[in-house]
């Protein structure tokens, strides 16, 4: 993947305003992938998103050079993710009225997952898999649900999930085999098979 070189975040942070364009066309697809397996909402998905890159160009003269720039951007859009769903919950209980639940967009998801081209049997049972993963994981910590999302489903190393969520990459490592553990027994419950 293309990633943004520090001498570019230098002359951004040094008020050069069109190397922002170049992070979002980078970034956009990856942010918003990434904001979806949150919120479970693709209407939502594209709001935080766009907060994630308000937030990005806000803060980019905070950014200080000690991880890669996806690192830093990917832990803004964990904490927005998790902040705006603390949001949505709290809405959500002062008010009778819930937001709408819908199917939260699943036919994105399965093709956000997908890596390479499925026969329509395959695409299906992803989709289905994809689905049952992603309703389970709302039963867990968000702690948790974050490590089963950056780890198995955007791809990270426990090391690059360590330093986007602030955690030591042990306990990654460890928090990652907890939550596979109980995730696949609540799915096999369910009849749902993780190969």
């Amino acid at each position: 993947m293309e990633e943004i070189n520090f001498d570019e975040i230098k002359r951004l942070q040094n008020g050069e305003r069109m190397i922002f364009d170049r992070i979002i066309l980078i970034y956009k697809q990856r942010v918003t992938a990434l904001c979806f397996k949150y919120m479970r909402n693709m209407e939502e998905a594209l709001d935080s998103a766009q907060e994630v890159f308000v937030a990005a160009y806000t803060n980019i003269k905070s950014f200080g050079f000690r991880s890669k720039f996806s690192t830093w951007l990917y832990r803004l859009t964990v904490n927005n993710c998790i902040n705006r769903l603390k949001t949505i919950k709290r809405r959500e209980s002062l008010m009778a009225a819930g937001l709408p639940d819908g199917d939260g967009g699943f036919a994105e998801l399965a093709e956000m997952l997908r890596d390479k081209v499925k026969l329509p049997d395959e695409e299906l049972e992803l989709r289905e898999m994809g689905t049952a993963v992603l309703k389970e994981l709302e039963k867990f910590s968000m702690t948790e649900k974050s490590v089963i999302i950056l780890l198995d489903m955007e791809g990270f190393s426990c090391a690059e999930a360590g330093n986007i969520l602030g955690m030591p990459e042990g306990s990654v490592r460890s928090s990652a085999s907890r939550t596979r553990r109980k995730l696949r027994e609540m799915l096999e419950r369910k009849g749902v098979h993780l190969g």
